[in-house]
């Protein structure tokens, strides 16, 4: 899963920081993660919202020089109990 923070949705939607935390706020790209107080929201969400795909290239660009804007975690399964 790959989180993205609101200044990189900007860069990637080429829209300002105050409509992506807006988004962010409201929920249109699903389900917000908050670490360290900075608003995180899922690539995918993102995605479907403004309607296109971002490469790796692209998403490298938009994070240039802060690379804690973007965060790759990996979720396993978890075990049935």
């Amino acid at each position: 899963m790959i989180l993205i923070s609101g200044p990189v949705i900007a860069k990637l939607a080429f829209r300002t920081r105050k409509w992506a935390h807006a988004h962010l706020r409201r929920g249109s790209f699903g389900p917000v993660t908050v670490i360290n107080g900075v608003l995180y929201a899922e690539q995918r969400g993102v995605e479907r919202e403004v309607g296109e795909t971002f490469s790796a290239a692209r998403l490298a660009l938009a994070a240039q020089g802060k690379p804690d804007r973007i965060l790759a975690i990996s979720v396993e399964p978890q075990e049935a109990a």
